[in-house]
């Protein structure tokens, strides 16, 4: 049987369009493809980088464990990988499993054409979730870890020449903590350029997402709402995770995860409710109120900025005084509106209304 030699330029097209798995598949064949594939890996990455949202991040973390290293290169096959696995796990949290969502339009009162105009939107909020978790790998943040780090590594060495008095102790903790606190500024201030650059429907969808975690999380812990006395932190924490270390990363580890990675998510969750409770007692105060609250925090100005242009404005002082006292509320609602507009259903009024129910 005679044998069809393929073009190159075919080759590199079949690359470019199938999975990183095929694509190792196709490297295996003989030497001549493993060369070119490899020399044009560059390209190819670029062309399926275009299968994904276009989010703008420099670079992105892996997220097959819980170490979460950065990836050098965003053009390689490498990254491809990544944003793959990513993609397989949200469709598998939104297609098979009820922790997001259920499949059953009647509970959630939706259409089946509001349904999948929903985990449409659902995954847009998680790969912009992601893309907030990825800013931690850019270079800019990097290097601000590594001068931070070589900084407590020198206090360190000064130290390590004999006994440690208390004094020195503590002023070793306190540089400690100074590097923790400007680390995040750093970080923080990145994320909020993210968001504040997001659309009106992009801020409501990840508010949606933060309200389908922490009710998932609700039902899947509600066996230990009355014995422990963080529930209600961690609930919140668990919202607050997921813009922090990305969706596809935390509601996979919680809902899917087993071993070292359901564990690592476990403590991450404790950690987050601890810093927040102490932060709510007023205990911490170095202004990072999460990113949670950076979103809904947009939302309320993009609201009041409508609000103040609109031609129903606000006429007297005391309806003022009453926007501002229900205007968390209000936000919400406005937020609950947007989706329920793109989806095309009007009566979605977000996870938490009443009425609305979702399976176990």
């Amino acid at each position: 049987m005679p044998v069809t030699r393929i073009s190159e330029e075919l080759l590199l097209d079949i690359a470019e369009q199938c999975d990183r798995k095929t694509i190792a598949n196709l490297m295996q064949a003989n030497k001549a493809t493993y060369a070119l594939i490899s020399s044009h890996q560059r390209s190819i990455s670029i062309a399926k980088l275009h299968n994904f949202p276009t989010l703008h991040q420099t670079h992105i973390l892996t997220s097959n464990n819980e170490k979460r290293v950065p990836v050098p290169d965003k053009q390689s096959l490498a990254a491809i990988k990544e944003l793959e696995l990513r993609e397989l796990r949200m469709t598998s949290l939104l297609d098979r499993g009820g922790f997001l969502l259920t499949n059953d339009t009647e509970t959630l009162g939706l259409s089946s054409a509001s349904l999948e105009k929903f985990k449409d939107g659902l995954r847009r909020a998680m790969y912009l979730a992601d893309r907030l978790a990825d800013t931690i790998a850019e270079p800019e943040i990097t290097h601000t870890r590594d001068v931070l780090s070589d900084r407590l590594a020198s206090l360190q060495l000064d130290h390590n020449a004999g006994p440690i008095s208390d004094e020195d102790l503590a002023a070793l903790r306190d540089a400690e903590y100074q590097a923790h606190v400007e680390l995040t500024k750093a970080l923080r201030g990145k994320q909020r350029g993210i968001i504040h650059d997001l659309t009106d429907l992009d801020l409501a969808l990840l508010l949606t997402l933060c309200e389908a975690a922490v009710t998932g999380w609700q039902r899947y812990m509600a066996r230990n709402a009355s014995v422990d006395v963080r529930f209600y932190s961690k609930m919140e924490a668990f919202g607050e995770l997921v813009l922090r270390e990305g969706a596809s990363f935390t509601i996979w580890a919680f809902v899917r995860g087993t071993g070292s990675l359901l564990a690592h998510i476990n403590r991450a969750i404790g950690s987050v409710a601890e810093e927040m409770w102490w932060r709510g007692v007023g205990f911490i105060q170095d202004g990072d109120e999460g990113l949670c609250s950076a979103v809904l925090e947009e939302l309320r100005e993009r609201f009041l900025e409508l609000r103040s242009t609109d031609e129903s404005d606000l006429e007297d002082d005391d309806e003022a005084e009453q926007l501002d006292a229900d205007e968390l509320m209000l936000v919400k609602q406005w937020a609950h509106e947007l989706v329920a507009e793109a989806i095309g259903c009007d009566a979605w009024k977000g996870y938490c209304a009443g009425g609305v129910s979702l399976s176990p």
